[in-house]
């Protein structure tokens, strides 16, 4: 089985520079038979990053971050 990823909405809310950042993403995922064409129940996927940059100096950076993702899905019938 071969599986298709819909992306739907891709969110950032993040500049360059220092300080906080948000990244927001929702997704879909299908998975479909790749010998028969058929459809099996699509999964929601849900993910989200906060994000702290800040400056080393003029070349370098350093980032720390969290990520949480949710997960919906369903068995093939």
């Amino acid at each position: 089985m071969a599986f298709a990823l819909r992306i739907y909405a891709s969110v950032t809310f993040a500049g360059p520079g220092d300080g906080w950042g948000l990244f927001v993403d929702i997704d879909q995922l299908k998975v479909v038979n790749e010998n028969t064409g058929t459809e099996y129940k699509q999964s929601k996927v849900f993910g989200d990053q906060i994000v702290y940059q800040f400056a080393l100096d003029e070349s370098f950076s350093f980032l720390l971050f969290a990520t949480e993702n949710m997960n919906e899905g369903g068995l093939a019938e």
